[in-house]
């Protein structure tokens, strides 16, 4: 817990919770031992501090020197205050960063918590994963880029997606006892390979407000002949890329079904579901226009270049060909020998 406070402070929050649930259980010795370990790292940390900023408690979050993110830092503590609607229902709910969206197996929290057939330990378990897990998503709610900027799915919630699913590993295995619910199951796990493989292939740090990315924004991509740079080269990496998804796919469903009527049920459902989000109009705005000619001309290898010159012919403001004009100058500049 220490060491993962240093990496990402604000794991300290959900390492308070497990912290306070398994010290009282583990006796006065080990207890000691457990706060002893858990310092050392803190220890160093501080010494860190004291080096290189003149205090033991001056955390490099408060040191920020871009504008923007110095404003930030600012507010509350490091930029987090209290709990919002909108930051919650966000990182669980939304179509571009939601937890849910991302990796629907996090619901079988719910039939974790409700069991009363598992044992008291497991019932333990369920209840502390779920309750570090939460206060994660609760106080990063309070973070006004409580989306984490480009990246895939809910990045603040990283550090505490292997409580929660170790959390749900009850509730999954009470789902797996019937036909619906190994369906339900293996419908999720496919959901969730589809929304991650494009995205690996094509360009893997989507903007914070494109829905869906794997089918708006990397499929679009693919489409047009972009993918992410890679030492295999596009059409290799392409290539290993759909065969990894289509093992994980067999797996989850060779391993969560156990008949054939099961397997189809799960490949059509996951089949319909995806198709509808591939379905889904890409986002058209200025914004978008510019992120995707962005990724595309700046990030991403392969297909037609051009996007930000095509761009700057129909700004529509000086602001926007300054920030067209800007990002050809970055392009132009990382690309010269």
């Amino acid at each position: 817990l220490g060491w993962a406070v240093v990496s990402e402070y604000s794991v300290a929050v959900p390492a308070a919770v497990v912290a306070v649930a398994a010290l009282p259980r583990l006796g006065a010795r080990r207890a000691l031992a457990a706060a002893v370990g858990g310092a050392a790292p803190l220890t160093l940390l501080g010494a860190y501090n004291l080096v290189c900023f003149g205090s033991v408690f001056a955390l490099s979050s408060g040191q920020e020197a871009h504008g923007a993110y110095a404003e930030l830092a600012s507010r509350g503590v490091f930029g987090v205050s209290w709990p919002t609607l909108s930051g919650l229902a966000g990182l669980v709910l939304s179509p571009s960063r939601g937890a849910l969206v991302w990796m629907p197996l996090l619901a079988a929290l719910a039939w974790s918590l409700g069991r009363r057939d598992a044992p008291s330990e497991n019932r333990s378990r369920a209840r502390v994963g779920a309750a570090a897990a939460f206060a994660m998503i609760l106080a990063m709610s309070g973070y006004p880029n409580w989306h984490g900027g480009w990246f895939a799915g809910p990045r603040y919630l990283l550090p505490v997606l292997p409580l929660a699913l170790l959390a749900a590993a009850s509730g999954t295995d009470r789902l797996l006892r019937g036909a619906a619910g190994r369906v339900a199951v293996a419908v999720a796990g496919l959901w969730g390979a589809a929304m991650l493989w494009p995205l690996l292939a094509s360009f893997p740090f989507p903007p914070e407000d494109v829905p869906l990315p794997a089918a708006t924004l990397a499929w679009p991509l693919l489409e047009a002949g972009f993918a992410a740079p890679s030492w295999l080269g596009p059409a290799a990496s392409r290539f290993v890329l759909g065969a990894g998804f289509m093992v994980v796919a067999a797996a989850i469903v060779a391993v969560v079904t156990r008949r054939a009527r099961e397997r189809v049920a799960a490949l059509a459902v996951a089949a319909l579901l995806t198709a509808g989000a591939f379905a889904l109009p890409r986002p058209d705005n200025w914004k978008a226009e510019l992120e995707r000619a962005v990724i595309g001309d700046v990030y991403a290898v392969g297909g037609e270049r051009g996007a930000l010159e095509a761009l700057r012919e129909r700004c529509a403001n000086p602001d926007r060909c300054a920030r067209v004009d800007a990002w050809i100058a970055r392009r132009d500049t990382a690309r010269s020998p």
